[in-house]
């Protein structure tokens, strides 16, 4: 499967990325940030599915900054949402604040 990430780059808007293989979608999406830059988005099926992604991400990509949000339950009736590990050690919280107040 060939593909010019310097040309998917020029497309206009939001790029999705479907159905590539576990391992290449993270070659393939660590070329397309790369030729594309600003923000890049992952949403994984589970946390370990999220972690292997990013292990992947980080071994293509090491210029790449990778922030794995923790997941949690999204049911209807469910009572504990991101607000339980906000300001706790692995928050990502600095992204909330945009690059300039996390010294970027």
């Amino acid at each position: 499967m060939a593909y010019d990430a310097k040309q998917i780059a020029k497309a206009a808007g939001g790029l999705t990325l479907a159905g590539a293989p576990e391992g290449f979608d993270a070659l393939v999406m660590g070329d397309i940030a790369r030729a594309r830059g600003g923000l890049t988005a992952f949403v994984a099926r589970d946390t370990a599915r999220a972690n292997a992604f990013a292990d992947a991400l980080k071994f293509f990509a090491p210029e790449i900054e990778v922030v794995v949000f923790p997941s949690w339950d999204c049911l209807p009736y469910d009572r504990v949402g991101p607000r339980a590990w906000l300001g706790q050690a692995g928050d990502p919280g600095h992204l909330r604040a945009g690059p300039a107040a996390a010294g970027a």
